[in-house]
Parts: C-alpha cells; sequence; structure tokens
C-alpha cells in the first residue's frame, strides 16, 4: 500500500500490524516533498483553500466553490481536468 507521510501512518498499532503480516503486507511511503508523485494532495490543497472558514449547510454549495476554484487554476493536473467546466 502507498501512503503519504502522515503520522497516522506510524505508530505502535502500525508497527504491530506490519509486524504480525510481514510476509502479505508492505507500506511504502511517497517520497516526501514531492507533489508531482502525489497528485491527489495537490488536488486536495485547492479543495482545502476553497472550503476554508467557511460553512457547508448544503452539498451543491460546496460543489459550486469546488468549482470556482478548480476553474480559477490553470494549472491543475491533467487528470483532474474532469473537475473544472
Amino acid at each position: 500500500m502507498f501512503v503519504d507521510d502522515g503520522s497516522c501512518h506510524y505508530g505502535v498499532m502500525v508497527g504491530e500490524f506490519l509486524s504480525l503480516h510481514r510476509k502479505t503486507f508492505w507500506l511504502f511511503y511517497f517520497p516526501m516533498y514531492l507533489p508531482q508523485v502525489n497528485l491527489v494532495g495537490q488536488c486536495w490543497k485547492l479543495a482545502r483553500r476553497a472550503l476554508l472558514n467557511w460553512v457547508v449547510l448544503l452539498l451543491l454549495s460546496a460543489k459550486y466553490r469546488l468549482r470556482r476554484e478548480f476553474d480559477r487554476v490553470g494549472f491543475l493536473p491533467k487528470m483532474f481536468k474532469y473537475l473544472s467546466n
């Protein structure tokens, strides 16, 4: 499984699980500070900026704000072009 460097991917419970399943389960960590490898991180960064300090009352309004943010940004990775109009 490929994971980012989040603190939830480390710790005692994760270590115990990995030691019990070391023959069948491996964790591979994305390189740090390499956003071109973790494209979802780029998209999430834009989504956070669109919804930061804003209360989502309706899903439709959240979709509007996200689409507006994705349309505004011209450097959205190719794999996420379907998110903009």
